[in-house]
């Protein structure tokens, strides 16, 4: 279809400068020896990371999963289902991922999100901890303060600074040493043991057992209707244009979510200091509109196809079979993306990641495009 050979034209002008940069492998394993020193920041995709050598600069890391064992001189950002800190990182460490381990000793900032967020015993963090998880455990020593949320949070390590917690659940442990405050919000107060030490005072906040009012919506309600109606019928006219396209699109990033959504993370960052370094050219400033303008439709688009991935998985479970309709799978799946996008408080960051997921949807299917344009033409 020509239409389908425009658009993809016209997307691959956006992704083209982030594809050519990176490689396209992402079924690999790789493993850095001891003994090997990386000089520059290594930006890493692929299946499973085991790094042992020493990084002067920075590592940027998207796979299923990554341990980190060496010496790292920069900042570590990791995007993948495990991820493993065993070495020594002299800058911070940000990520995201289903389980994360922190063994090792970090020089300055730790951000994570996750299902399971541990620091660990003989972990070693020189500044602040703020984490997001499921079941937070922090054993190892925090120089700086820790603050985050999470469902079941655990304390038994040393804390030099304040401990400021929202979660349902919090243990105390016998080890636990706080210099500063503890401060938290919770269902019911924890059980302090005699032998841990906080210098500071303890502060509980009981979490309120009347759910509270709703929160007045900014936007009419009519809008907000309207808007859900505009994204199904974008929807549908991209299941009318590429139905194939869609489906192999949906399937890779139900494989390959984390990948994807690193992929994705990477376009959305890169694409605009690239056009405005184009811009800077003056005679580059048309080029550069023109990809900020697609840039932005794409953020747009990402929202339908993230809605399709979904809408498949679910039907396909729900009437357990592998044909189910598209057009009915994306309206399913926008609905339900859209009512995560306008949850309260997590609302902003199940938006950000699904941007990061259609924007890695949207290149690795121009990917596969290209290299399967290569092969057709010898």
């Amino acid at each position: 279809m020509k239409t389908s050979n425009y658009l993809f034209g016209v997307l691959f002008l956006l992704f083209f400068g982030v594809s050519i940069s990176f490689p396209l492998d992402s079924e690999k394993n790789t493993f850095i020896a001891s003994n090997q020193v990386i000089s520059e920041s290594y930006i890493w995709t692929g299946n499973v990371l085991n790094f042992n050598g020493h990084a002067l600069k920075d590592l940027i890391l998207f796979g299923r999963e990554v341990a980190v064992r060496g010496v790292v001189e920069g900042d570590v950002i990791a995007f993948a289902k495990r991820i493993e800190i065993e070495g020594e990182v002299k800058g911070s460490l940000r990520g995201a991922g289903e389980t994360i381990d922190v063994r090792g000793k970090i020089g300055k900032n730790v951000s994570l999100a996750g299902k399971y967020v541990n620091i660990l015993k003989g972990a070693e963090i020189g500044w602040d901890l703020l984490a997001g998880a499921q079941r937070l455990s922090v054993e190892g020593k925090v120089d700086g303060d820790v603050k985050g949320g999470a469902g079941e949070g655990i304390l038994g390590g040393f804390v030099g600074g304040n401990v400021e917690l929202k979660l349902r659940e919090l243990t105390v442990l016998p080890t636990t040493q706080i210099k500063g405050n503890l401060i938290y919000s919770a269902s019911r107060e924890a059980t302090i043991p005699k032998e841990a030490k906080i210098e500071g005072k303890v502060i509980f906040n009981p979490l309120p057992t009347q759910p509270p009012k709703p929160i007045r919506m900014r936007a009419p309600l009519s809008l907000r209707l309207f808007w859900l109606l505009s994204l199904i019928a974008t929807g549908a006219f991209l299941v009318l244009l590429f139905p194939r396209h869609l489906r192999e699109m949906g399937s890779d990033m139900l494989e390959r979510p984390w990948l994807n959504i690193g992929w994705g993370f990477i376009v959305l960052i890169v694409t605009p200091i690239s056009a405005i370094i184009i811009a800077i050219t003056l005679i580059g400033i048309p080029l550069s509109l023109m990809s900020l303008a697609i840039y932005f439709i794409a953020i747009y688009l990402s929202t339908p196809i993230v809605g399709t991935a979904l809408g498949l998985t679910i039907l396909q479970r729900l009437l357990k079979r592998e044909d189910v309709n598209l057009y009915l799978s994306m309206a399913v799946g926008v609905i339900i993306f859209y009512i995560l996008q306008n949850m309260p408080i997590l609302g902003w960051l199940m938006s950000l990641l699904g941007i990061c997921w259609g924007l890695g949807g949207i290149r690795g299917a121009l990917g596969r495009r290209i290299r399967a344009g290569r092969l057709a033409n010898g």
